[in-house]
């Protein structure tokens, strides 16, 4: 009966059911912010979890969501407000982990800006449109500029007139 229950140890019953509800709804969403899709998500959807969840912009496996979304031709739109909101945070770097550079796998060495602008990555599939996919890439990158997190120094100090 509840009745007999102490203040104390309900009190504390309910702190650790709450504890493990957030830290719950945290993996969840570190998770939605590793598998953003444009077609499916929205900036306002995005920004919400981020509101809500700033750990949601953490590392998942090693990996930012920043480095994640320039992998993924459906992710990119976000990486201006990823970037934006990772740096208000200090998460990543001081672009919001825009020039954080994956550690290991096949893009090792490398960072989201250097992603974002070599053709051949993250081309996955905006119905075999070579021209949406280097206008999405475009749209991203005159939103970087505007925020002045895409820098003109980037493109000798990141070697981004190199071919990979």
């Amino acid at each position: 009966a509840i009745h007999n229950v102490h203040p104390k140890a309900l009190s504390k019953s309910f702190e650790d059911a709450a504890r493990t509800f957030i830290e719950q709804r945290s993996r969840k969403a570190v998770e939605f912010m590793h598998n953003l899709d444009d077609k499916i998500h929205s900036e306002k959807e995005v920004r919400t979890v981020i509101n809500m969840f700033p750990s949601s912009l953490s590392y998942s496996n090693g990996i930012l969501p920043i480095q994640t979304a320039a992998l993924n031709i459906h992710s990119i739109t976000f990486i201006p407000l990823l970037a934006k909101e990772g740096a208000r945070l200090s998460i990543g770097d001081e672009r919001g982990g825009l020039t954080r550079q994956f550690q290991s796998g096949e893009h090792s060495g490398r960072n989201p800006i250097q992603i974002l602008t070599n053709s051949g990555v993250a081309d996955l599939d905006v119905n075999g449109d070579q021209n949406a996919v280097d206008a999405k890439r475009l749209d991203t990158l005159q939103k970087l500029r505007s925020h002045y997190l895409f820098l003109e120094s980037d493109i000798t100090k990141l070697h981004l007139l190199c071919h990979y």
